[in-house]
C-alpha cells in the first residue's frame, strides 16, 4: 500500500522509477509543495492526460460498435459502463 502522505509518496514513486533523487532536491521540492499544499484537502482526479487518451479510444470503439450496429445494452457490458454514459457518449459529435 501507497504512502498515507501523498507528497513522499509521489517522490518515492519518482526516485523508484527514474533513480535516486539528489538530497537537496528533494528537500526542495518537497519543501515547496508542502508550503503551498500543506493542510488542505484535495482532489486528485481518477484520470489524468493518461488516461483521457484511454478513454477516447474506448469511446471511438463505442462509436464504432455502434454504427456497426450494435445495441447499447451489448456496449455497455462490453465496457463495463452504464447504458446512460454510452448515450451521452454517443450524443458528442466526433471529428474523424
Amino acid at each position: 500500500m501507497a504512502h498515507l502522505d501523498l507528497v513522499a509518496d509521489i517522490l518515492d514513486r519518482i526516485a523508484s522509477a527514474h533513480g535516486k533523487l539528489p538530497p537537496k532536491v528533494l528537500m526542495a521540492v518537497e519543501a515547496d509543495v508542502r508550503a503551498d499544499w500543506g493542510g488542505e484537502r484535495h482532489y486528485i482526479a481518477k484520470v489524468g492526460e493518461s488516461g483521457k487518451a484511454k478513454l477516447a479510444e474506448r469511446d471511438k470503439q463505442i462509436r464504432a460498435e455502434h454504427r456497426r450496429g450494435d445495441h447499447d445494452e451489448l456496449i455497455a457490458r462490453r465496457h463495463d459502463i452504464s447504458i446512460k454514459r454510452v448515450r451521452q457518449i454517443l450524443a458528442v459529435p466526433f471529428a474523424v
